[in-house]
């Protein structure tokens, strides 16, 4: 068509400088071109013109024009040539008119026109968290241009190009308004260079759960699962230290992994730079509490100080990277692969692929790692990765930093007691239950507050007790069962460990009874403490029929009871203090007799002879009604109805009544002994 007309020289446009040496390009070429085919003889021009066009696309006719024009074709070389001479050998109708400088006089790089509203609601449709494509906010800001009266004609593509220019000066607040705050962290905002060479080994160590890109058999479904691994990473040496595969995430995971991290540097760590993670920050781990020392967390109890991560910031422990790399150099030739993300997974488990799932099983034979041999191949490739030079220890070896800081070693055992698992218990006669089990320890004799429990829970053998304040009390050993006629049904054995037993009980309670004396209390309490039915005693009074001493035949019933059931018989079987006692034991007589006296003058203040407790119309829990009917029968001798009786006997089938047996066991025998039968 006509070429546009660029006026009079004194109002010609100022022509960008890429504009005028495309345009002065292209006039030598049409004017070199011209030449040629000048010389030429008639019919011969179009032939003449594809060998100029030859040597020129060769680059070597005009090297520096082809440098700015590069190849042309005929079409456009005749193009040219029809454009110059409509505008009168203007080099100028040649040039590049893109930036609309033919028009209004400026360069492509000037500041786009839109109107101030325009400019408002296309921000307005394309900062919102929803992401709107270009196309889509352009669209929506004119019809509210046009909902508002405002007239804005500019092209789309002048409304593309403004959104362009504001993003080259404000992609941050693009960013933080289309994508949000992590991706501004991560991809625009400033962010801190560490000095980590100021780092020695085994300062600080960085700790992180990882969920391996590879299937292991499950240990207890047997199914193939990813399971999670724990790591503890040395930061100075860029080396794991210690690892630990479990299927998930957990505080015995994370407990083992810095067991073998404390092992390998031969030191305790300074630091341990940690993870939000709700295992990581586990009490067993965290806890702190002056007032209670032993129960403090492992990394109070072993002097390590902790720093936790910002949530959601891999950038800020490096251990993250280490991560790709073990994904990268070790995971992803493991032949359960199974990618680090939707995208990354291999073609077998996806959909429909029966040529590659028929080629893995053909690779595999179906065979998927256990956790043992999980464990070994990355140790192995643990011990790879540590010997090649690593460009952040500016080419060393992390193995040769490592060693080069180790420690003189830990002691395993003393390790070993620090890692023990601890909960509070609440001793009860000298026993205490803990998953379940009963331990049982003399050194729980007498002690009624709680105790500290520490123990392994791969071995339940043995537990070992401690005071809130941290003073070691002793090693507890589970309860084992006695065989309850031993004399007359168990073998040897049988009979030892109840004669042990036996000799045990009376052993604490000379100890208490000498105790009581070093306190200094009456002779003949101290004495009537030791007579009384449930110190274990097998004989009450000496010289009758229930005496230890003399060998008698309710001796032998007692022992054969068991452990704290004594017979009932052998109470009621009591004889009087006259009977019991030969002439020559006045002493011991007239002892006795103020023993008895006392407790016969105490009773009298409680209760007078024949007193029964009323029955109240209501009770709140079924063991007050059996304490009810209990002291109605036994302490006042009264008789119980036939509802009552069956409840009593229903009572003591529940397993409720177990907790208090032994209480109303003594008891009986303590109201026998006092109303004499």
């Amino acid at each position: 068509g006509v070429p546009r007309s660029l006026g009079p020289a004194a109002c010609q446009p100022i022509v960008p400088d890429r504009a005028e040496a495309d345009g002065l390009a292209k006039y030598r070429l049409v004017t070199e071109w011209r030449k040629m085919i000048a010389a030429q003889p008639w019919g011969k021009k179009d032939e003449a013109t594809q060998a100029f066009l030859a040597a020129y696309n060769t680059g070597r006719l005009l090297p520096s024009v082809y440098e700015v024009l590069g190849q042309v074709g005929e079409k456009t070389l005749y193009r040219n040539d029809k454009r110059l001479r409509e505008s009168g050998d203007d080099y100028r109708a040649l040039s590049d008119g893109r930036g609309g400088w033919r028009l209004h006089g400026t360069t492509k790089w000037r500041t786009r026109e839109l109107c101030r509203e325009a400019q408002e609601e296309l921000l307005r449709c394309y900062l919102r968290p929803d992401r709107w494509s270009v196309a889509l906010s352009i669209r929506a800001a004119r019809m509210l241009l046009k909902k508002r009266g405002v007239a804005e004609d500019a092209s789309d593509a002048t409304w593309r190009r403004w959104l362009q220019d504001y993003e080259q000066r404000n992609q941050h607040v693009i960013v933080l308004a289309r994508e949000g705050e992590k991706a501004y962290d991560d991809n625009v905002g400033p962010y801190i260079t560490r000095d980590d060479s100021v780092l020695d080994v085994g300062q600080v160590l960085v700790a992180d759960g990882h969920d391996l890109n590879f299937q292991i058999l499950h240990p207890s479904t047997g199914k193939p699962v990813r399971m999670a691994l724990i790591t503890f990473f040395d930061w100075a040496s860029r080396m794991p230290v210690g690892i630990q595969i479990m299927p998930t995430e957990s505080t015995i995971a994370i407990q083992a992994a810095l067991r073998a991290a404390i092992i390998s540097l031969g030191k305790i760590p300074r630091c341990v730079y940690l993870d939000n993670g709700k295992a990581f920050k586990a009490r067993v781990f965290t806890q702190n509490d002056v007032d209670l020392q032993d129960l403090t967390g492992i990394y109070a109890r072993l002097g390590i100080a902790t720093q936790f991560s910002q949530p959601y910031n891999a950038r800020a422990k490096i251990i993250e990277r280490w991560h790709l790399t073990l994904n990268e150099q070790c995971e992803r030739i493991i032949p359960t692969y199974t990618g680090a993300s939707i995208a990354d997974k291999p073609a077998w488990l996806s959909r429909n692929e029966k040529l590659h799932r028929a080629w893995q099983q053909a690779r595999t034979q179906g065979w998927v790692p256990n956790i043992r041999e999980a464990a070994y191949m990355i140790q192995r490739y643990i011990e790879w990765y540590g010997e090649q030079p690593h460009e952040g220890l500016g080419g060393q070896r992390p193995i040769d930093v490592l060693n080069a800081g180790r420690g003189p070693g830990v002691d395993v055992e003393a390790l070993n007691r620090e890692f023990l698992w601890r909960e509070e218990v609440h001793p009860r006669r000298c026993r205490v239950t803990l998953y379940s089990i009963d331990y049982e320890s003399d050194c729980l004799h007498g002690w009624s507050g709680p105790a500290i429990a520490h123990y392994d829970t791969a071995d339940l053998s043995r537990i070992y007790l401690y005071s809130p304040d941290g003073a070691y009390l002793g090693d507890a050993e589970p309860v084992q069962a006695l065989h309850p006629l031993a004399k007359l049904f168990g073998d040897e054995v049988s009979v030892d460990q109840v004669k042990t037993a036996l000799t045990r009980q009376r052993r604490l309670a000379k100890q208490t009874a000498e105790g009581l004396k070093a306190l200094g209390a009456a002779p003949e309490t101290v004495d009537g403490l030791q007579a009384l039915p449930w110190n274990q005693r097998a004989a009450v009074l000496p010289g009758g029929k229930s005496d230890t001493r003399t060998g008698g035949d309710d001796a032998d019933a007692r022992q054969d009871a068991g452990p704290g059931r004594e017979t009932r018989q052998g109470v009621h079987d009591v004889p009087s203090v006259s009977d019991t006692l030969g002439q020559d034991d006045d002493a011991e007589r007239a002892r006795l007799q103020l023993v008895y006296s006392r407790l016969e003058s105490d009773d009298a203040k409680v209760d007078p002879p024949g007193w029964a407790i009323p029955k109240p119309e209501n009770f709140a829990l079924p063991w007050v009604r059996y304490d009810w009917c209990f002291r109605t029968l036994y302490e006042h001798d009264q008789v119980l109805d036939e509802v009552d009786a069956a409840f009593m006997g229903w009572f003591e089938l529940e397993p409720d009544y177990e907790i208090h047996r032994q209480r109303y066991a003594d008891l009986r025998e303590l109201f026998a002994l006092q109303s004499g039968r």
